[in-house]
């Protein structure tokens, strides 16, 4: 089961080099994953949503995939 983020314009991240340090991914990974060029899994879309947002569900930012 993978995920896709859903809408980048309702995000309002201001560096994501730190969102990517601070979640323990590579920039480059996390990049993609925003631009929509790669799924990544439930753990990860929980990771992402909860750095952006603690109050947030996977089900906000992300959309599930095959």
């Amino acid at each position: 089961m993978m995920y896709q983020l859903k809408d980048t314009s309702k995000i309002s991240i201001i560096n994501q080099s730190k969102l990517a340090r601070k979640i323990g991914v590579n920039q480059a990974t996390l990049n993609r994953i925003f631009n929509q060029k790669q799924n990544c899994s439930k753990i990860m879309a929980y990771v992402i949503c909860k750095a952006i947002n603690e109050n947030a569900e996977i089900e906000d930012y992300f959309e599930r995939v095959n």
